[in-house]
């Protein structure tokens, strides 16, 4: 869990519970072991699931 917040953290993301658990399912989802999710690769997969987590959102008001 430490990972995924270091992750959102450094992204700029408000951390919240929510985000945190959906962070932690994308790596399980996306095969990603807990040692590599501060790489590039993750925080690139994390930002763009947030992006389209967004649009979604818009899309829905």
């Amino acid at each position: 869990m430490g990972n995924a917040i270091r992750v959102l953290s450094n992204l700029g993301f408000t951390v919240t519970l929510k985000l945190i658990m959906e962070t932690l399912n994308l790596s399980n989802s996306t095969n990603i072991d807990i040692h590599y999710m501060l790489g590039s690769e993750f925080r690139l997969v994390v930002s763009e699931n947030e992006a389209e987590r967004r649009r979604e959102k818009r899309k829905k008001k």
